[in-house]
């Protein structure tokens, strides 16, 4: 499971009310969707896509004041198709997999306003299957399977900070070992189904005027290191995942931006067993964007449309030796939609609740094209602060 971290830098303002009181209950949730094809030369016989599809959903429900159970299911499949026809060989190859994830556990909240901190602990069950099977010019099919079943207890400690009747951020830091090493690190957005009332506030906010600037930033970090079953007993998984953008818009109408992003991210991963194998993606991306904000109100919906130039370099190692580099470019159509909710009039943070991404990827020294479609939405998003002057 992936989990994300996000760095608030902001200065807030507390209004005390309670969200804890037994009978509440919460509810988060994801769901993403990717299927890509390959645009191979003319003179290749060769077909091949991807596809894969994911889901989260996580409730709580508050059986005591301020003692939380909580439950969430997760679960995600791919599948990968690879035909080759040409006169010497005919080959198809076929990869689907799955992967399910369950967890329960109880947690106790403290503190006062806003701001609610939190810890606790349960068990988590996790299971993966996979299946790949190859079909030769004979038509002879082999077939190679891959399962495994886990269970494991997890502790988990964080806070949640409550921004509007219905909405609370809540960040998190987890481990599935004693003595206790930080397992990763998880934000996600709480949708409260029976909210306690409190005082609204009705303070009028110029933030959204025709006029203003707005300069933002988002930072975002993983770090995870597991024990995979598919692999050798002694080794293990090391994953990391770092980003960050910034930009800077002008509202050219009331509550209607435009502007530019810039931004770098690092994905890295490292199977340690014999052989140490090294993956690093570094990523450096720039586009430009229109953002419409709905409502005058202090928490409001907005819609967004970007497009955006990435560039992809790739390194793999094995042994500190590198076996293989090479970069690519792609160009992104990418429509959003979000929630924007307004601090003061120099402060908002906003986050990105779906999107649909259109890709059109190259790869240097190579004719290969590939398409890529991936549609995202979800209560598990980044968030990202912005200052307003």
């Amino acid at each position: 499971m992936k989990h994300t971290f996000t760095f608030l830098a902001f200065v807030l303002t507390f209004h005390a009310f309670a969200q804890t009181e037994k009978g509440n209950s919460f509810i988060s949730g994801n769901l993403s969707t990717n299927f890509s094809v390959v645009d191979y030369p003319k003179d290749i016989s060769t077909k091949s896509n991807t596809f894969s599809f994911s889901y989260g959903v996580v409730y709580g429900k508050f059986v005591k004041d301020n003692i939380l159970w909580r439950s969430s299911i997760s679960q995600s499949f791919g599948r990968s198709k690879y035909d080759i026809d040409q006169s010497n060989f005919l080959g198809k190859f076929r990869n689907p997999s799955t992967y399910v994830s369950i967890s329960s556990g109880g947690f106790y909240y403290f503190g006062q306003e806003r701001w609610r901190g939190f810890v606790g602990g349960g068990l988590s069950l996790s299971s993966s299957f996979s299946r790949t099977t190859q079909t030769d010019n004979n038509g002879m099919v082999s077939e190679k399977k891959d399962n495994s079943i886990s269970i494991n207890p997890f502790f988990e400690a964080g806070a949640t900070y409550f921004f509007s009747k219905r909405l609370a951020v809540q960040l998190s830091a987890t481990s599935n070992s004693f003595p206790l090493t930080i397992g990763g690190f998880s934000t996600g957005l709480l949708y409260w189904i029976k909210p306690t009332s409190y005082g609204i506030e009705t303070k009028d906010l110029s933030t959204l005027q025709k006029g203003r600037w707005l300069l933002g930033t988002t930072f975002g970090f993983r770090n995870q290191t597991t024990d995979p079953a598919p692999l050798p007993t002694n080794a293990r998984a090391n994953e990391s995942n770092t980003n960050i953008s910034f930009k800077i818009s002008k509202f050219v109408q009331d509550k209607t931006l435009m502007g530019i992003r810039v931004g770098y991210g690092r994905d890295f991963n490292k199977t340690s067993s014999q052989q140490d194998v090294k993956n690093t993606l570094n990523t450096y991306n720039a586009g430009i964007f229109v953002r419409k904000y709905f409502l005058p109100s202090r928490l409001t919906p907005y819609g967004e449309i970007a497009a955006n130039y990435i560039r992809v370099n790739s390194k793999q190692e094995r042994n500190s030796n590198i076996i293989s580099e090479s970069h690519g470019n792609t160009y992104e159509l990418y429509p959003s939609v979000g929630l924007a909710y307004l601090i003061s009039n120099r402060f908002l943070i906003e986050t990105e609740l779906a999107s649909f991404r259109v890709n059109y990827d190259t790869t240097a020294h190579s004719d290969y094209k590939i398409w890529r479609t991936n549609l995202n939405a979800g209560l598990s998003p980044n968030f990202s602060v912005s200052y307003v002057f």
